[in-house]
């Protein structure tokens, strides 16, 4: 079965968790085999070669955005959490259910 395989993290430090080049510095990928690798694993690894998590089987698409019926790809901009605000939360204290606010 066609799996991906990650080598030690010291064989290619520039490259992400696929063994493709990180997204920053060649471009936006994407790979259809997934990556049988645990949570921890996957954490230690990216701290070691310094790169941010991308998931592979994310398939970026306007038709599964919320509302997209009135905007184009090129117009929505994917940022991560530090790039919104400057100290991101993914809980903080006081939560309550109505917290989130759910799409249509």
């Amino acid at each position: 079965m066609g799996q991906s395989v990650v080598e030690s993290p010291d064989d290619h430090p520039s490259e992400g968790l696929n063994g493709r080049p990180h997204r920053s510095q060649h471009g936006s990928h994407c790979s259809t085999e997934p990556v049988p690798l645990g949570y921890h694993y996957l954490r230690r690894l990216c701290r070691e070669r310094s790169i941010l998590f991308e998931d592979p089987e994310f398939n970026v698409s306007s038709t599964k955005i919320p509302n997209s019926k009135h905007r184009t790809q090129a117009s929505i901009t994917w940022m991560r959490p530090y790039e919104i605000c400057a100290r991101p939360k993914f809980i903080s204290e006081n939560t309550s259910r109505f917290d989130i606010e759910q799409g249509e």
